[in-house]
């Protein structure tokens, strides 16, 4: 799941300010592709493999005379597009709603239109995966970078809001988390239609020129928030298949104070929906954006569990 996107339209908002010698006061949306952020608290005991309600009973069965052999450990099976069901959970880690397996790969395809056209191939696989704790290493072409997670009985939050570093032709921008909170993947006992999360995040941003003098540096401090709501129980035909999952808002709120060259720069509040496809055992499937002027749409091309 990545904001990328977020970063890549307000990068274009304030190139387009600047060129113009106007505050970037008149961009008012911004597109985002999923959520990313953490609380500031760690989790929950890794021992916790279960939902909250899943309370033991203090009776314990006599042992029977005979000996029964061992039941072989149940494996979980390549998941086929239309699959539904939940896997098995070996750690608190390990959402069914963003598998962390080691060896899991997902490949993407992003499409981008308007102020910054085109079509990039992103892949994620995981690593460093602890009973508490886990990274989502993401490649773009020659770009890489890394999601840090931690894992709760109340879900999977994430501490980085920047997987990939935006960029135009003329500049990069880059966020930096100073404080997060709330959850971006709840637990899987609460995905049902209504349910709603927040996770959000104090930053830093600056925002670099990387080949053109005329773009002057540009820094920022601000929150930047992201609500979801599950509207659906919903089909999705990707590239890699058709799935039955979850269809889920969410909304990104980004509210940064920016200066440039020193000297206060006045942007408004900028607000981006977007719509999120969630599917058991995959995780996300697609996730699509349209502001006017800069669509944007994630889709799943293969996953190998």
């Amino acid at each position: 799941m990545k904001t990328t996107l977020a970063g890549l339209v307000l990068a274009s908002a304030l190139l387009a300010g600047c060129a113009s010698s106007q505050p970037a006061a008149s961009v008012t949306k911004v597109p985002a592709s999923a959520p990313t952020s953490a609380p500031a608290a760690t989790s929950a005991p890794p021992t916790v493999a279960a939902p909250p309600t899943a309370v033991p009973t203090n009776t314990v069965a006599a042992p029977t005379p005979t000996t029964v052999p061992p039941t072989a450990a149940p494996t979980t099976a390549a998941p086929s597009p239309t699959s539904g069901s939940l896997a098995s959970t070996d750690t608190i880690c390990d959402n069914p709603y963003y598998p962390v397996k080691p060896g899991a790969t997902w490949v993407y395809q992003n499409t981008h239109t308007g102020t910054a056209p085109g079509t990039t191939t992103t892949t994620e696989t995981v690593s460093d995966i602890t009973p508490t704790s886990f990274v989502r290493d993401y490649t773009t072409g020659a770009k890489t970078s890394q999601i840090h997670w931690t894992c709760s009985a109340s879900g999977l939050t994430s501490g980085d809001f920047n997987p990939d570093p935006a960029s135009t032709g003329a500049s990069s921008l880059t966020f930096q988390v100073l404080q997060a909170s709330g959850t971006t993947i709840p637990p899987a006992d609460q995905w049902k239609v209504g349910t709603t999360w927040q996770d959000s995040y104090n930053v830093t941003m600056h925002m670099a020129p990387s080949g053109s003098k005329a773009v002057p540096a540009v820094s920022g401090t601000g929150t930047i928030t992201v609500t979801y709501k599950i509207l659906a129980k919903s089909d999705v035909t990707v590239p890699a298949g058709t799935y039955s999952g979850w269809q889920v808002s969410d909304t990104l709120n980004e509210n940064l104070a920016m200066t440039m060259n020193g000297k206060a720069m006045p942007i408004n509040a900028i607000k981006v929906p977007g719509t999120l496809w969630m599917v058991p055992n995959v995780g996300m499937v697609k996730n699509e954006v349209k502001v006017s002027g800069m669509d944007s749409t994630t889709e799943l091309v293969s996953y190998k569990p």
